[in-house]
């Protein structure tokens, strides 16, 4: 019995894996001949103007919005037929997910996750923006994961790095720097810090002999946009209420004030970095879809990982869910009819109440993991090893 048993796993183990290899080709094959859509397209003439000895942050390729390294993948656009940056972000998707498997096998060996790697490779965030929209954010989010993981498996220097590379592509990663900075108690992590400061260092010193002080246009030209879609910002704007101005000062004091929650009541650090990335996108005037693809791969080792204290509200699940359909229906809508000027219009008021009352869920989970909060859940020993 216990051979017949040993044997159906081991059967069972190589079908996933044959499931999982398949899966993993079909999306690759997609990545690699797809059609450019959306912002890869854009990619696409950035990179055209690095190739041909132009400044990526000017003239054709003004609308950059991203950093050094997003520039150096020039160098691997060797055809537009050919979307090999693309398929290098997804190969790092992979990789964050890889990663993410073998921590949560050791720190929830009963979780099944197996479904989580199902989950976040066939949901329509990453299939359609991700995928066949190749937008960056995927690598972005595979970035800010792999450092995560490897600074929860205390491996500083190598967090530090993966960190530096995903501020190097994409400035946002800054603003949760000091949560990996600092501990929930002010103490400093001196290989972390000194690992992501020499890597930036780095990172910047060649961005800026190779095309100056135009390295710091992006943060001028986000600075600059309008507000979008599922901000609450446009929202605003189209009641004749402009208050595009009040962005910028808005989310560096949501910074603040996560950061703030995270040192004053000694709070989970990994649930407060997800709390702050939605409170930057909740007061952010850009919003997009695909700035999601990050806090899906955030929030789904943040639900593993505290799972038993999510499952005993039925508030908090409810918040999670309604959030995921929300996020996963308006990129399958979008693909399919597009956004009107008149849904654009208006999709950011319930979007801002939706992300709004998941972030006040988020937080009540911090504090009920600290036991700060009274009630059920303080039958379950939070401070014990999951």
């Amino acid at each position: 019995m216990i051979g017949n048993n040993a044997l159906k796993s081991k059967v069972k183990d190589f079908n996933w894996k044959v499931f999982f290899a398949l899966l993993g080709i079909g999306i690759l094959i997609i990545a690699l001949l797809g059609k450019n859509y959306h912002d890869y397209a854009a990619y696409i003439r950035h990179w055209i103007v690095i190739s041909e000895g132009g400044n990526p942050y000017l003239g054709k390729a003004s609308d950059n919005a991203y950093g050094i390294i997003y520039n150096l993948f020039a160098y691997t656009n060797i055809s537009a037929k050919v979307a090999l940056p693309r398929v290098l972000w997804i190969l790092f998707y992979f990789l964050s997910l890889i990663g993410l498997k073998s921590f949560l096998k050791e720190s929830t060996p009963n979780f099944p996750t197996r479904s989580i790697l199902v989950f976040l490779l066939v949901n329509p965030l990453f299939l359609i923006f991700g995928l066949k929209y190749g937008s960056n954010d995927v690598f972005l989010a595979s970035l800010v994961l792999l450092g995560v993981l490897l600074y929860l498996k205390k491996k500083h220097i190598l967090s530090g790095i993966m960190i530096a590379l995903a501020i190097g592509f994409k400035y946002i990663p800054l603003l949760i720097a000091p949560f990996l900075i600092f501990q929930n108690t002010l103490k400093v992590n001196l290989k972390f810090l000194i690992s992501v400061s020499l890597a930036l260092a780095l990172i910047f010193f060649i961005g800026y002999l190779e095309w100056g002080d135009n390295i710091i246009k992006p943060l001028i030209f986000g600075k600059e946009r309008i507000s979008k879609i599922f901000s609450i910002f446009r929202f605003l704007r189209a009641q004749g209420i402009n208050l595009d101005s009040c962005s910028t000062i808005s989310t560096v004091f949501s910074v603040v004030l996560s950061f703030s929650l995270y040192i004053v009541f000694k709070l989970d650090r990994m649930i407060l970095i997800l709390f702050c990335w939605f409170n930057i996108l909740l007061l952010y005037k850009v919003g997009h879809p695909q700035f999601y693809l990050t806090p899906l791969l955030l929030g789904s080792l943040v639900f593993v990982l505290n799972h038993k204290i999510i499952e005993q509200s039925r508030l908090m699940l409810f918040c999670i869910i309604l959030l995921g359909m929300w996020l996963f229906f308006w990129p399958f809508y979008y693909d399919n009819m597009g956004i009107s000027l008149e849904v654009r219009d208006w999709i950011g008021l319930p979007h801002s109440i939706i992300l709004l009352t998941t972030n006040i869920s988020l937080l009540k989970l911090a504090f009920i993991k600290r036991n700060l909060l009274k009630g059920k859940h303080a039958i379950y020993d939070l401070n014990q090893k999951k």
